[in-house]
């Protein structure tokens, strides 16, 4: 039964796979006829496509009305880490995210409400909780597609109000949230869930999916030495996660080794550009005036404030066209977004707009 569950969904990613390759390369024929003063990506005549290298995934999801695109990004790279590998999973974020709640609820509570509420975060903050309450497959707890995280986070943080004014103590308030979080998330699994005929607690199933100091955190910016690790100085690091910073063009052969071995790659960056924004025909570049993308140019758009921590997504991919290179990303905005799910940023866009990726160790021997 389990073997046959298994080659079933290895079908399912193999079609998967091919429905990408056929995605992408509709949108390297439709970027050849855009004509464009400042995306290279698009010539008008003679554009070439030299080489496609795409990773099998599991299906594109919906964040939907959430900041949760860190966790949506690195749980997608996890799943196609082990479909890499051979394996199937397909993980919960609901899970997390009320594990998160939770757990920001009773900081609320003992900072009698001066710890706001957020759900905002960086992708090491899913291995976080990954390894604090472990994971379950997305089929025992699914996304309600209807949820506003930002309106839930209001209702938590109402109740947790009520509970400091009566000092209702820690189980009462979990009690009370539970009832919430069943009423608008839906109700938990049972204690042990199931996978391919085998029984696992949330800690368990976890340990099969994420080892610990399975992943390499990685950034680059000057304002610390090279080969040290460090706190990323962004809004959204809320727990003071540390990453190993390397030159820029050292981060670069990182992905593009990862990518080309099979293996995803969590990148976290700015979309505040305009070319993000409006992507002409699924193609992100940088203008003319960002040229070149050096580590000094990287620096100054970071310090300036112009690149900030926006938006985290999966790189699943790598598209060699007219000798440059373009990285294949799987947003978490749904199918309707982009190429079914899908956006390519140019490697300038990278080297300009990383703030951090995240990486198999296994990738970077």
């Amino acid at each position: 039964m389990g073997s046959c569950v298994l080659q079933k969904d290895c079908c399912i990613f193999a079609l998967m796979k091919n429905k990408i390759i056929i995605t992408i390369l509709t949108l390297c024929i439709c970027s050849c006829q855009y004509k464009s003063s400042h995306t290279s990506c698009n010539t008008p005549q003679g554009s070439v496509v030299q080489e496609i290298k795409l990773i099998s995934t599991t299906p594109v999801k919906n964040q939907g009305k959430s900041p949760l695109c860190w966790a949506y990004a690195m749980l997608a790279t996890m799943e196609s880490e082990h479909i890499m590998k051979g394996d199937s999973v397909n993980l919960s974020v609901a899970y997390i995210a009320r594990m998160m709640l939770q757990e920001k609820a009773v900081e609320y509570y003992f900072s009698k409400g001066t710890k706001p509420i957020s759900m905002r975060g960086m992708a090491p903050m899913l291995i976080h909780y990954i390894n604090k309450y472990g994971i379950v497959p997305y089929d025992s707890y699914e996304d309600k597609k209807d949820i506003d995280m930002r309106v839930l986070c209001r209702k938590v943080e109402f109740l947790c109000r009520n509970a400091i004014a009566q000092q209702i103590g820690i189980e009462k308030l979990k009690s009370r949230l539970n009832r919430l979080f069943d009423d608008e998330m839906g109700y938990m699994p049972a204690k042990t869930v199931y996978m391919l005929g085998a029984e696992y607690t949330p800690e368990e199933f976890a340990n099969s999916v994420c080892f610990p100091g399975e992943y390499e955190m990685l950034t680059s910016f000057t304002h610390h030495p090279f080969g040290e690790r460090f706190a990323l100085e962004t809004p959204d690091n809320q727990n003071q996660e540390v990453f190993l910073n390397v030159p820029i063009d050292q981060l670069m052969q990182y992905i593009r080794n990862a990518i080309s071995h099979g293996h995803p790659v969590c990148w976290e960056g700015d979309i505040s550009e305009e070319g993000f924004r409006h992507p002409r025909h699924g193609f992100v570049d940088v203008l003319p005036s960002q040229l070149p993308t050096t580590q000094a140019s990287r620096q100054r758009e970071f310090e300036s404030l112009r690149t900030t921590d926006d938006h985290v997504m999966e790189i699943i991919g790598m598209i060699s066209k007219n000798h440059r290179n373009y990285y294949v990303c799987r947003n978490s905005w749904g199918n309707h977004w982009g190429k079914a799910g899908h956006i390519c940023l140019s490697e300038d866009y990278l080297r300009l707009k990383t703030i951090a990726a995240v990486i198999s160790k296994e990738a970077l021997k």
